[in-house]
């Protein structure tokens, strides 16, 4: 299991050094590096086994790897990616359906339905309790200027950001204990600007 993880990060670094938008300044390989350890963090107090922790530092990795192919429903693409990739390393149906599963769960609106898909979506918005949090929204900001041709004057950005803070929760009983408080203060320095 530690083999494949290796060869995928390792794969997944290539394929985004390789094939990634330099314009991409938030869904880039740090992102990707970061949900990675967010998985691990939370799948280690979340009473998980081997298999659950392998599908989910599998599916964190391909999670946002078809933004080298589109931006919007990039989801279906980090599947291809994922499940490709999978085959080639002859892994198991059921596993290569897991991992495609919480992938799915990340598009926007969140969607998770299980404990794995729950994990990933909780590691993938993990940024939204940090104390750098203005910084990754900046970062998406600018993505979204240049991928989306959406531009937002700092009103808008701000009241996008709080709306969003607002109405978001985190899924994993590990998550809504961690990351609550962090989040809580990021709605606070948004509803104070």
């Amino acid at each position: 299991m530690e083999e494949l993880i290796a060869k995928a990060s390792a794969y997944i670094k290539k394929l985004f050094s390789d094939c990634l938008p330099k314009t991409m300044y938030f869904h880039n390989l740090e992102h990707t590096l970061r949900t990675l350890k967010t998985v691990k963090e939370i799948g280690s107090h979340s009473g998980l086994d081997d298999q659950e922790k392998y599908i989910l530092e599998l599916s964190a990795l391909f999670h946002d790897s078809g933004y080298i192919r589109k931006y919007i429903g990039h989801e279906e693409e980090s599947m291809r990616i994922a499940a490709d990739f999978l085959r080639q390393e002859d892994v198991g149906q059921e596993v290569i359906d897991s991992v495609c599963s919480c992938i799915l769960a990340t598009g926007f609106p969140q969607s998770p339905t299980e404990k794995l898909s729950m994990i990933l979506c909780d590691a993938d918005l993990y940024h939204f309790s940090l104390d750098d949090y203005l910084l990754f929204a900046e970062n998406l900001k600018r993505e979204w200027e240049v991928m989306l041709k959406r531009s937002y004057d700092k009103q808008q950005w701000d009241a996008l950001n709080l709306s969003l803070l607002c109405n978001h929760e985190y899924f994993s009983p590990y998550s809504r204990n961690k990351f609550r408080e962090g989040k809580e203060l990021n709605i606070h320095r948004l509803s104070a600007v």
